[in-house]
């Protein structure tokens, strides 16, 4: 039986705000704790603002549920009508309509919550190990030559990334690993592949990729087994798993990650303008190291025209003032003149050889000067028909060990550069590596 409060004049009456003020306190502090609740989705709309709208039920019972765009946007698996699920959140009471709701926080998949729990449980053991600190990644080569593919060939993945890489980087030579991308035991397969391409040692970089896909699609790129074996690949590995969103533990791992397949296959295929970019610096400090010898002699050169100048000037001008005091000391008129004309005419005489042995012999050593920066400007060696081979990397090729067939190279020539690839190396007219 109901117990009835009476009313009387001080009974004091609750407005509809109060009351559900009342009811939604009383939800928090006895259903906030309930946990997870499991059940088929009956309806399902999202609304233009971006937050869901949606009915979870059993066989007797429904349960009207919210959830936030805030909160959404972090799912990851399909969703919809007719999806068993599993939600976390809490009751609410929404008063502008007299409804009582669920506040959903977390949605996942019916059944996978002990799957995830102990995905995180490894993911945190993982990284307490090492195995996702960034010291430990290996460097992406800048300008590989050989990239191997682990994916699907019945994928939309290996068009994706075969067709960047054709169309970005026509050069570099391709290796395939297929393998399978989801199904029972997919990750050791993954696993057994991207080991024998790292002990082949025959990529420069490997690329592990697939297309997008439901939390149970991507399951096998955060198998643990998977995850050690990429962590111990000496090759450097890109990681294009999924989408953006999708971050698995195979991403964590790896050495660096795409957010696409398309994605990954731009990281290892640089733009022909980089390329250029570099090419200009290093013609820019190839000039800098030829021109700058060259001007310092040309330098020196002038700085000792200028010293034989002084020179000679200062020898002019102590030869004129002792001449000057010659004539003061003659002992008469005419005889004076007579000596000192006799002297000055042995002087000048003198002078005359003795100037034209001076500047011959410092003409001879100036144009020996010259004639040594000339032979030590490399333009000079160049015209004769040499020419100076550098690798890539700018180091000046001077034994056929520093090169093997298709090296890239550059030929500095007298009137510019060429850019060509090994096609065969030789030592003492013997072949010790042909083109086939």
């Amino acid at each position: 039986m109901i117990n009835t409060p009476s009313l009387s004049a001080s009974t004091k009456v609750l407005s509809v705000t109060e009351a559900i003020q009342h009811l939604q306190q009383i939800l928090d502090e006895h259903l906030s704790l309930l946990g997870w609740i499991g059940g088929e989705i009956s309806s399902w709309t999202v609304a233009q603002s971006g937050h869901w709208y949606f009915t979870i039920q059993d066989k007797h019972n429904q349960i009207k549920c919210v959830m936030f765009r805030g909160s959404n946007r972090h799912v990851s698996f399909p969703i919809g009508l007719g999806k068993q699920v599993q939600i976390l959140g809490a009751p609410q009471y929404y008063g502008p309509s007299g409804q009582f709701q669920w506040l959903v926080t977390q949605i996942l998949p019916l059944g996978h919550g002990a799957r995830q729990l102990a995905l995180e449980k490894l993911k945190e053991q993982l990284r307490l190990e090492g195995l996702f600190d960034s010291d430990r990644k290996k460097t992406i080569p800048f300008f590989p030559k050989k990239v191997g593919v682990l994916t699907s060939l019945a994928g939309a993945a290996i068009h994706d990334v075969m067709t960047t890489l054709t169309r970005r980087a026509p050069h570099l030579e391709i290796i395939i690993y297929p393998i399978p991308v989801q199904g029972t035991g997919a990750h050791l397969e993954i696993a057994k592949q991207l080991k024998i391409a790292d002990e082949r040692r025959e990529c420069d970089v490997l690329l592990m990729v697939r297309g997008g896909g439901s939390i149970d699609d991507l399951w096998s790129f955060n198998e643990e087994i998977l995850v050690r074996t990429a962590f111990e690949c000496q090759t450097p590995i890109i990681s294009g798993v999924g989408h953006e969103s999708d971050v698995t533990l195979i991403d964590l791992v790896a050495d660096l990650r795409a957010p696409t397949p398309t994605g990954a296959a731009e990281l290892v295929c640089q733009p022909d303008d980089l390329w250029l970019h570099r090419l200009q610096k290093i013609q820019q400090l190839m000039r800098q190291h030829i021109d700058r010898p060259i001007q310092q002699g040309y330098l020196n050169l002038d700085h000792q025209r200028e010293k034989l100048s002084g020179r000679w000037w200062r020898w002019h001008q102590r030869k004129a003032a002792q001449l000057q005091q010659a004539k003061n000391r003659l002992i008469s008129p005419g005889q004076r003149v007579k000596i000192q004309n006799q002297q000055l005419q042995q002087m000048i005489h003198h002078l005359t050889v003795w100037s034209v042995q001076w500047l011959s012999h410092y003409r001879h050593q100036l144009q020996l000067q010259e004639q040594n920066i000339n032979q030590l400007n490399p333009q000079t060696i160049l015209r004769r028909g040499y020419s100076i081979a550098r690798t890539e990397q700018g180091e000046i090729v001077q034994s056929i060990h520093q090169v093997n067939k298709g090296t890239p190279l550059t030929l500095q020539l007298s009137d510019g550069t060429v850019h060509t690839f090994v096609d065969k190396v030789q030592e003492d007219n013997v072949f010790t590596q042909s083109a086939t």
